[in-house]
């Protein structure tokens, strides 16, 4: 076998196997997001966040909610996507205080609370103070 069809045969080797690194990949990635909603769902603390802004996704059928809160004097930042959220009417969402949850002990892993779905997950009632938040929803 000639020094090319010994690089082609090589390179088809590894083409082959593309397909299941990437799966490998992807079940990584949804495992570790399973461990650290689990962890969220069990230990967690609730406190307010302010929304700084929202970027809409690429089709303008939801995006980005980004948002800031302070915890000990210290300022936190986090993004939770909203594929839910009118994409029109979400700027309007800024400046708003929402309910946040966050580990105990893993300030990082946090969720801001805006429509009553994302509240389930942790037993929590829906406040009624929010009701004016679901016309924000595209469903």
């Amino acid at each position: 076998m000639n020094k090319r069809a010994q690089r082609n045969s090589i390179i088809r080797k590894i083409i082959r196997g593309v397909p299941y690194i990437v799966a490998l990949a992807l079940g990584a990635l949804c495992t570790i997001y399973a461990i650290r909603l689990n962890k969220l769902k069990h230990d967690y603390v609730v406190t307010s966040a302010i929304i700084s802004s929202f970027s809409a996704d690429y089709r303008g059928t939801g995006g980005t909610v980004s948002y800031e809160f302070r915890l000990e004097g210290k300022i936190h930042k986090g993004a939770t996507g909203y594929p839910d959220l009118n994409a029109e009417k979400a700027s309007s969402l800024i400046g708003k205080i929402f309910p946040l949850v966050y580990e105990k002990g893993k300030v990082n892993n946090n969720k801001i609370l805006i429509f009553p779905d994302r509240f389930k997950p942790f037993n929590l009632s829906f406040p009624d103070s929010l009701e004016w938040v679901k016309s924000y929803s595209r469903y």
